[in-house]
């Protein structure tokens, strides 16, 4: 039990260090003069997912000029390269990076409608990048007439941090997609908001504390 409690509180100490520090003046530029990397791993089923047995690790890299697009490295058997690059853009392009007024109104409204396809506000979440750093970022689901993905934005620059979806092929074939920006994309300097920096910080004290109190006690109060 004290080793748990121990264990506990230093995790939810690196937890507090792992947290990256901001550096928005830079993001902007790296959106507009350069590529922003993805990872994307491809699946054959949730289980293998869960297990982490891909079937394919891609890089997909997404540049805003001098228009929007997308560019693969890497390839899966049984999907032609042109038809892996609209599964990865569908519903649009411009799923890739939401403006600051869709951003705004998606968080007020909870949902927004674009062009033939909807945008459904789920919360706010926190995910971990490949390099093991935390982000905050806003839940959504993203409708369409093929289908669903589900994903996360960075609400400071509006870019996508990461999507989970699955497809069918005309065989039968299973795939799950999962996309995530890459570690040193322009959304890893996002951190926790300084109220939740607070509350961690009371439960790596309270674990602490907790802990030494055990320790106190199991001096006092030995089971043989």
């Amino acid at each position: 039990m004290v080793r748990l409690l121990i264990a506990t509180a230093l995790l939810a100490s690196l937890l507090l260090a792992t947290i990256p520090q901001v550096h928005a003046d830079n993001y902007q530029n790296i959106i507009n003069n350069g590529n922003i990397a993805y990872d994307l791993l491809i699946y054959d089923s949730y289980d293998n997912m869960a297990a982490g047995n891909y079937l394919s690790n891609l890089t997909v890299f997404y540049k805003e000029s001098p228009f929007p697009d997308i560019t693969l490295t890497g390839s899966i058997l049984g999907i032609p390269q042109e038809d892996l690059k609209s599964i990865i853009e569908m519903p649009s392009i411009s799923h890739f990076r939401l403006s600051q007024q869709n951003i705004s109104a998606l968080m007020k409204n909870g949902r927004i409608e674009m062009n033939g396809w909807t945008i459904s506000y789920g919360g706010k979440g926190i995910f971990q990048l490949s390099d093991g750093r935390f982000v905050e970022g806003i839940d959504v689901t993203i409708s369409f007439a093929s289908g669903s993905k589900s994903a996360m934005y960075d609400p400071s620059t509006g870019l996508l941090i990461m999507e989970n979806f699955y497809i069918s092929s005309q065989q039968g074939n299973v795939y799950v997609f999962f996309l995530e920006i890459s570690s040193y994309g322009p959304v890893s300097g996002t951190k926790l908001p300084v109220e939740k920096l607070t509350i961690l910080e009371l439960f790596s004290f309270l674990i602490i504390a907790l802990a030494a109190y055990s320790i106190f006690n199991r001096n006092k109060y030995r089971v043989l």
